[in-house]
């Protein structure tokens, strides 16, 4: 699929001014287009976008995101929409934005309209609301934690209850030897002991079967590009671009649900233990050479962090962005993998690596 709309002029005289289309589009949509002055500006708004907006039409049309909006926000756009013209393919980046409804977390894509002359002529940009999405994967993996969390214990429980569980077998074992029965029933009561002790060993092995078939049921095996995954990751945590943020281009299937979340929490760790200085991150993935089947991802930075600061930080409440390391610990754990984090060999910065099932296509 192109990444661009031709638009022949000859077939529309006054291309996109027949804009009673734009309100059967059921996401907020946005046309811009550039000044004289190469400045992009608002060009129309279907009804939706301007419900969202909050704002009369009168008050955009012709403005800069940056003139309508006088925040970080208006900024961010502003260099996007440039960026949408200038590059002429789709771009898509995710953002935070004050809407009537509250702080939101959209998806933005901007998509190049050209003429038949080939240059952008407008961009349309519609948005997503996907605060409900990153709500939701926050809450999956308190969930996976708190399951994680209820696998250890149960484990650490059954083999506790095991061992005295068997000494109480083993104790029936040695009364029943030689015993005699004098016909008021305790040899009954000693076999009834050993039964039941046998019982519980049962009911024990299945609960711990049960335990593990749940931990490994929440795997959302899938097939995704990483380099998509970093791009979409680098823009939710470095909104600014104030990074150098490089990534392998990659098709993996894997549980992709753990790998964007792993990736999206360390990049962020790493931008945040290094602010104010701006720092260069690079991601890649390859095959593990000690467990087969298990593929190994790398995130290296030439930052300033301490390795053991890192290592030993907090577990933080389940915020949208700041899970903390030890919940990344858990949710590795529960999905066969592990994490590590290391001194560049060079001296500068740190590599954090962390292995998942996995194949790479």
């Amino acid at each position: 699929m192109p990444s661009t709309t031709n638009l022949s002029v000859k077939e529309t005289e006054t291309p996109l001014r027949d804009f009673e289309l734009l309100d059967c589009i059921p996401l907020p949509t946005r046309i811009l287009t550039l000044t004289d002055e190469g400045k992009p500006v608002y060009y129309q708004l279907n009804k939706m976008a301007i419900q969202n907006t909050g704002m009369p039409l009168s008050e955009i049309l012709g403005k800069s995101a940056e003139e309508i909006f006088p925040d970080q926000f208006g900024q961010i756009a502003t260099q996007y929409h440039l960026d949408g013209f200038r590059s002429k393919k789709l771009l898509t980046y995710t953002h935070k934005m004050q809407l009537p409804a509250g702080l939101r977390t959209v998806q933005t894509s901007l998509c190049p309209v050209k003429t038949e002359v080939g240059e952008p002529e407008y961009l349309v940009a519609t948005t997503m609301d996907i605060t409900d999405q990153k709500r939701n994967e926050a809450q999956w993996l308190k969930a996976e934690t708190i399951n994680q969390e209820i696998k250890d214990f149960t484990a650490l429980t059954a083999h506790d209850l095991r061992g005295p569980m068997r000494r109480v077998g083993m104790f029936a074992d040695l009364l029943n030897e030689d015993f005699k029965d004098l016909g008021d029933g305790k040899k009954q009561m000693i076999s009834t002991i050993k039964d039941t002790s046998e019982r519980a060993l049962k009911q024990i092995s299945s609960l711990l079967e049960y335990s593990a078939s749940i931990a490994t049921s929440l795997s959302d095996i899938t097939t995704f590009d990483l380099d998509l995954m970093c791009a979409d990751l680098f823009n939710l945590c470095d909104p600014l671009r104030n990074h150098y943020l490089t990534r392998q281009s990659a098709s993996i299937t894997a549980d992709r649900t753990a790998v964007q979340i792993i990736l999206r929490n360390l990049i962020d760790n790493a931008i945040k233990h290094n602010y104010p200085e701006s720092i260069a991150l690079h991601v890649k993935v390859e095959k593990s050479l000690k467990l087969p089947g298990q593929l190994v991802y790398t995130l290296s930075d030439n930052g300033d962090s301490d390795v053991a600061e890192l290592l030993n930080d907090a577990p933080l409440e389940f915020l949208e962005s700041e899970i903390g390391l030890r919940s990344i610990q858990r949710l590795l754990t529960s999905r066969g993998g592990s994490l590590s984090l290391k001194p560049a060999t060079d001296g500068f910065g740190a590599i954090a690596q962390f292995s998942l099932p996995g194949k790479i296509n």
